[in-house]
């Protein structure tokens, strides 16, 4: 969890270079874009209103997958 505290936020260009090297197999790429984007996974988890049986980090996982999913389907020209 110590990662996503130093990440910085993308400029929309890195953004959208990193998402193209990303779908072209960078894992690199893949790996920067979510540890950027943790910050807001993490708040969103946070926001969830769930059973007291349903970890947090659980959500958290399942909003890191949700972001690798993103990555495989954006399609800027929509």
């Amino acid at each position: 969890m110590i990662a996503y505290r130093r990440a910085e936020m993308l400029s929309r260009d890195e953004e959208s270079t990193l998402i193209a090297s990303a779908q072209a197999g960078d894992v690199e790429a893949r790996n920067r874009l979510i540890v950027a984007h943790l910050p807001f996974i993490k708040m969103w988890a946070r926001q969830q209103l769930t059973p007291p049986w349903i970890d947090r980090d659980d959500l958290i996982g399942i909003g890191t997958l949700g972001m690798m999913r993103a990555i495989e389907k954006y399609n800027p020209l929509k």
